[in-house]
């Protein structure tokens, strides 16, 4: 069968994760029908740990810490505040590592008990008791703000009732006032709770559907969703800049999850990109293109093409390479909760108020902000990463072990 036009024909060498998925699965019926529990269930059900794809979570966090940055900058013209700004596109990097991750997980449950609720009971607790905790610092933080500037502790205006019940369901993805105001980058945890309701569907879909046909479905649904988002803007003049609504919701940032999922689809076939190097250079480019012409519902698409050629090349390294990066990644969606807090906290307490930024220059000061920020949060995320995350995560895959077949 001829291949996808990215991927080249040369196979991976490594596969042995898809054997052992299938294996793993072969021996959990045998286990089935004996009616015993032959193999501890956390290690024989939870799916292999990537190391290439906690350095991927580790890219984005540094890219999103990066952007964010250069809102503290003294000089938003250096050239530093300049390239900081690419890192817009590191939550696009966190889209696909997400899709590819919820992939390699659903490949290695297929047998599992209950499995939709099994789903929606683990993502559940992956992300919400952290986002809770993210509501009530920054809604705590908002009047500490303001008593700063004024004197008086007043919380925020956004935080009314139906704006922070509405970040709790996590329907604020398709609800413009609560979208992005609550939790500061709350946005992007809005649009992919939505992508994990749709997930069982699109994964499927995956399954059901041969390589040619399945990469043609994928691409159709990616044009379907810019369509619509294209008619949106112009049919009833919604505002598609860069950090609008319209840029946010699910509609712009689906086909990057369905990017991921197509990746997954060809991986676990033993496809790879054959020149990832020139795919990262030349959607890079259209990226920087459609970013100079105001094409911001583009920006998106370009720029997950661009990243699954970082994808394949970040795979392809010798895992030893990015250890390094592996602590980062594993506590990355505590560092994106907490890096806004602790960026306002530095930039305002720190460089501010002080002589400091006008003595080293606004690109030290912007790099100073960058570096310092990225290791104070490093250390609250992983404290909150033990304290909060893996708990949770614990109860999440223990609420279903009661009903799983394999131990009676």
């Amino acid at each position: 069968m001829k291949q996808p036009v990215v991927f080249g024909t040369d196979r991976l060498e490594e596969s042995s994760q898809f054997q052992t998925g299938r294996l793993t699965r072969k021996l959990n019926r045998r286990a089935h029908k004996s009616k015993r529990c032959l193999f501890d269930i956390d290690f024989m059900r939870e799916p292999p740990k990537y190391i290439w794809v906690d350095a991927l979570r580790a890219i984005a966090i540094l890219f999103v810490i990066a952007v964010h940055s250069t809102g503290k900058s003294s000089d938003p013209t250096s050239s530093t505040v300049v390239a900081f700004q690419y890192g817009q596109t590191g939550v696009q990097l966190f889209f696909l590592a997400s899709a590819i991750t919820l992939c390699l997980s659903a490949a290695s449950r297929e047998d599992e008990g209950s499995p939709l609720l099994a789903f929606y009971a683990r993502r559940y607790f992956r992300i919400a008791p952290l986002y809770y905790v993210g509501i009530v610092l920054y809604l705590v933080w908002s009047g500490v703000f303001e008593f700063h500037k004024t004197g008086r502790f007043e919380i925020g205006a956004q935080y009314t009732p139906w704006n922070i019940a509405a970040n709790v369901l996590f329907f604020h993805g398709v609800y413009p006032p609560a979208n992005n105001d609550i939790v500061p980058g709350g946005w992007s945890i809005g649009t992919e709770m939505i992508f994990y309701a749709m997930f069982p569907g699109l994964w499927q879909l995956l399954k059901g559907a041969g390589d040619r046909k399945q990469v043609w479905t994928f691409a159709l649904l990616c044009l379907l969703a810019i369509s619509v988002d294209t008619g949106i803007k112009y049919l009833m003049n919604e505002d598609s800049r860069m950090n609008g609504f319209l840029y946010f919701n699910i509609g712009t940032q689906l086909p990057v999850f369905l990017m991921g999922m197509v990746y997954y689809r060809q991986m676990s076939a033993g496809r790879r990109i054959s020149h990832p190097a020139a795919m990262f250079l030349i959607f890079l480019l259209g990226t920087l293109v459609a970013w100079h012409e105001d094409l911001f519902l583009l920006l998106p698409s370009l720029s997950a093409l661009s990243f699954l050629g970082v994808i394949q090349i970040v795979k392809d390294a010798d895992p030893t390479v990015l250890r390094f990066l592996q602590p980062i990644g594993r506590v990355s969606y505590s560092m994106y909760v907490f890096h806004f807090f602790v960026l306002d906290g530095l930039s305002g307490l720190v460089f501010r108020n002080s002589k400091i930024s006008q003595v080293i220059g606004p690109d030290v000061s912007l790099i100073s902000i960058f570096v310092g920020a990225t290791v104070i949060t490093f250390a609250i995320a992983n404290l909150t990463y033990r304290v909060i995350e893996k708990p949770f995560l614990a109860i999440g895959k223990r609420i279903f072990e009661s009903d799983n077949p394999m131990c009676l």
